[in-house]
């Protein structure tokens, strides 16, 4: 049986695949680049894969770059034999390479990211490089070597002070610009290409904006100056808010205000802007409609004791019997609840009052009805079996 799901994929490597290794693929999300030798072609038609950006044909003999190639003259010392490579990342040839040594050490580079040379090795760089659809630019002894990061990349004001010259940065993953960087700090930044988010504030926007290359496939989350941003599930008390007067708050995570009085609230925020839910007391529902701005925010109003779920649980008889009453359920984006074989659907008719689903509900088929009645907020997913799931992959070699 088909059991492995797994997310979107930047690489997919398919060189070498066979019939076995892709047999447990149930489905895959979007592919940015599928790589397939001549062999493996056909396996790409049998996956159920989501939108597909770019198949390559890698050639024989050829090696495969999935990270940055840096090539120095070190590198280029190193080779033997001379070198025969695709590449599906940025490329930065180092300003010491010889040229001549460029043209022993290299027979050919296929590149589909971009590439930065050094402006006086353009032509030797364009006469062992084949262009599959990146972009190579030039940079002078002016400017920085091109410096590339991966993951959470904050960019600070002491990072900028540190680069002596202009400087093109590479980043796959998160950019996460802080605020108090300048404008005048900026001029240190030559270009900037990002693959993944960018998050900022509204006043850098008009700044940063210039300096992202076209090349970039980013997605902006824009923060709003006056908001105050929490980062995480945020449990709300009242003594947490004694000083707080009219604050804006912005946070993709879970807020749970239950425990606030309604007059607490009015006093102490002004507006949520939530890509999550919020849980808060039925006396205090109609007000955080007001000062949520977004339609995206869930308001769940509880007054009844609640349990959240917000990583993997098995609920087995026993786990049942210890409830002394009828409780709501969150299952949150991430969590995952498991109902046990020996669960009766009587069990939670009298056990479970309400469920809100946001996460991934594994329960026997006999009970999915039941379960199904439960369901005040529907969001998440329901399956009789637990699938081997991927979140987003960079690189993934079948």
């Amino acid at each position: 049986m088909k059991t492995s799901i797994i997310g979107n994929v930047g690489i997919l490597d398919l060189r070498n695949s066979t019939e076995k290794s892709i047999q447990q693929i149930k489905s895959i999300g979007n592919v940015g680049i599928a790589i397939v030798s001549t062999s493996t072609l056909p396996l790409l038609h049998q996956l159920p894969l989501g939108n597909l950006g770019m198949v390559i044909e890698i050639k024989e003999g050829y090696q495969l770059y999935t990270e940055t190639l840096e090539i120095n003259q070190a590198f280029l010392e190193t080779l033997d034999p001379s070198l025969r490579a695709l590449t599906a990342d940025e490329v930065v040839i180092a300003y010491d390479v010889e040229a001549e040594l460029l043209k022993e050490k290299i027979e050919d580079i296929e590149y589909y990211g971009d590439v930065s040379v050094p402006h006086h090795l353009y032509g030797a760089v364009q006469s062992v490089m084949t262009s599959g659809g990146g972009k190579m630019k030039t940079y002078d002894q002016d400017a920085e070597k091109p410096i590339n990061k991966k993951g959470v990349f904050k960019l600070t004001p002491s990072f900028l002070e540190s680069l002596k010259k202009p400087t093109t940065l590479y980043v796959k993953g998160i950019l996460q610009v802080d605020e108090r960087v300048t404008e005048d700090q900026l001029v240190h930044v030559k270009e900037l290409q990002v693959k993944g988010v960018i998050e900022l504030r509204e006043h850098m926007v008009a700044h940063l904006s210039p300096l992202i290359s076209q090349s970039s496939s980013a997605q902006m989350t824009v923060i709003p100056d006056d908001y105050t941003v929490i980062d995480r599930a945020l449990r709300m008390k009242e003594k947490q808010l004694q000083s707080w007067k009219q604050k804006k708050l912005y946070t993709e995570h879970p807020l749970y205000m239950n425990a606030l009085k309604r007059d607490t609230i009015e006093r102490s925020i002004r507006n949520i802007h939530s890509s999550s839910f919020i849980v808060t007391s039925s006396e205090s529902e109609d007000l955080l409609y007001e000062i949520v701005d977004t339609l995206d925010t869930e308001i769940l109003a509880i007054d009844e004791p609640y349990l959240v779920v917000e990583k993997n649980e098995l609920w087995d008889e026993k786990a049942f019997l210890n409830l002394q009453e009828a409780v709501v359920v969150i299952v949150v984006n991430g969590g995952e609840l498991t109902f046990a074989e020996n669960v009766t659907a009587d069990m939670i008719r009298e056990r479970i009052d309400t469920i809100y689903h946001f996460g991934t509900l594994i329960a026997p088929k006999e009970i999915q009805l039941t379960i199904k009645q439960k369901l005040e907020i529907n969001e998440g997913k329901l399956q009789s079996e637990k699938e081997e799931g991927t979140g987003n992959v960079g690189v993934l070699k079948l």
